[in-house]
Parts: structure tokens; C-alpha cells; sequence
């Protein structure tokens, strides 16, 4: 058998990573992360320049009943993303399968808004008050090691699934609150912090890309 199946020396290639929602809510196909390769492949080996961007956003509008006539309508907004360089190294004889480890260098940025009435907390019900609740300035940067396997059903096509490690670096943001109550308006702006620490990521899904 050939080996015409892989990737050829200055091939491109393009793939999404599919989520599938299940659970009580409408079945629907998220994009969750868009990946781009450049291979270069030689005698001893196939090399691949990976450039990843993750992109997600939300908004989503609601009430919280808390006792008859008692409703607090709420608007969450969120958005992030995630942007990632780096390399793999391909592994393999078979025709169809290519497995390859590698590694990248990840950098992140996220923002995220409760607007909400009837509330001083978000927990319970406070008649004509007003809370509104952001966190930005969020971001985050990190080198991790990956691993993954690539297989291809025809050619020019392939379906595959990735594992990672990230050690990485996170600043939560600053969080400012709006509290207006009795017509008085409460400012208040604190620091999250900071995290350092190792993430495990599957990256659920399945990969489904193209090569050209």
C-alpha cells in the first residue's frame, strides 16, 4: 500500500474540532477550536508548524423566580480566547495512521458580565436594586506538551483526537461591581489573583480536518 493517504512535503491543512451537544437541551454542532498545519516531510521523518485558536462567546438572558412575584431578570455575557503556536513530530508506518507527539506555546484571554435586577448579591431578591458584576483584564500564557493521533479515511481527509499538558500561568482579572440600591450606586473593584499549575486537556471532540 502507498503512502498517499498522509500529508506530502509543503502540504497544508485545515481542521475544526466538533462538539456535539447532548442532555436535555436542543441537539446542536459547536466549533469549539480551528487548527492550522504546515508539513514538511523528509526520509526520517514528517514535521508539522501548528497554529490553534480557540475562540467562544455566550450570551445568555433568564429569571430567577424566587417567590411569587418576586423576579430578578439576569443577562450573562462571556467570551474567551485561546491562540497556541507550535510543532509535532509524526510517527508511524501505516498508511492511514499517523501518531506524533509535540508541544506549543499557549496564550489566553477571557471577559465575563452579570447584569442582573431585583438583587444586591445574585442570591437573593432585593425590590427595584440593581447588580452588575465584570471580570476583565484576564489572561493567561503557558508552554504545554501534546500528543495526538491522525487518521484518514480517504484521502485528503483525516479524523483525529488530542491529549495535552499545560503548565501554565493565569492572571483571574479584575472583578468590578456596580450595586445600585435606593437610587445609591456602590462601586467596588478587586484583584482575583493570580494561578500557576499543570492542566490535563482532552480537548473534547472530534477532530475533522483537510489536507491541500
Amino acid at each position: 500500500m502507498s503512502q498517499s493517504f498522509k500529508p506530502n512535503d509543503r502540504d497544508l491543512s485545515l481542521e475544526f474540532t466538533l462538539l456535539w451537544q447532548t442532555g436535555s437541551a436542543p441537539i446542536r454542532t459547536q466549533v469549539s477550536e480551528i487548527k492550522a498545519r504546515y508539513f514538511r516531510v523528509t526520509d526520517e521523518q514528517t514535521t508539522a508548524y501548528r497554529l490553534r485558536i480557540a475562540p467562544s462567546f455566550g450570551r445568555e438572558s433568564s429569571s430567577v423566580t424566587f417567590a411569587p412575584l418576586q423576579v430578578s431578570d439576569r443577562t450573562l455575557t462571556q467570551y474567551s480566547v485561546e491562540a497556541a503556536l507550535g510543532f509535532e513530530k509524526h510517527r508511524g508506518s501505516n498508511p492511514r495512521l499517523s501518531a506524533y507527539y509535540g508541544a506549543e506555546i499557549v496564550f489566553s484571554t477571557e471577559y465575563n458580565e452579570l447584569d442582573a435586577s431585583n438583587t444586591l448579591d445574585g442570591l437573593n431578591f432585593t425590590d427595584g436594586a440593581h447588580l452588575n458584576s465584570s471580570v476583565s483584564g484576564g489572561f493567561g500564557f503557558g508552554a504545554a506538551a501534546l500528543a495526538g493521533i491522525d487518521f484518514y479515511p480517504t484521502e485528503r481527509l483525516f479524523i483525529g483526537a488530542e491529549m495535552s499538558l499545560l503548565m501554565g500561568y493565569r492572571h483571574l482579572g479584575y472583578q468590578q461591581t456596580a450595586i445600585t440600591n435606593q437610587g445609591l450606586t456602590t462601586n467596588v473593584e478587586q484583584n482575583l489573583g493570580t494561578q500557576i499549575g499543570l492542566e490535563i486537556s482532552n480537548r473534547n471532540g472530534i477532530r475533522l480536518g483537510f489536507l491541500f
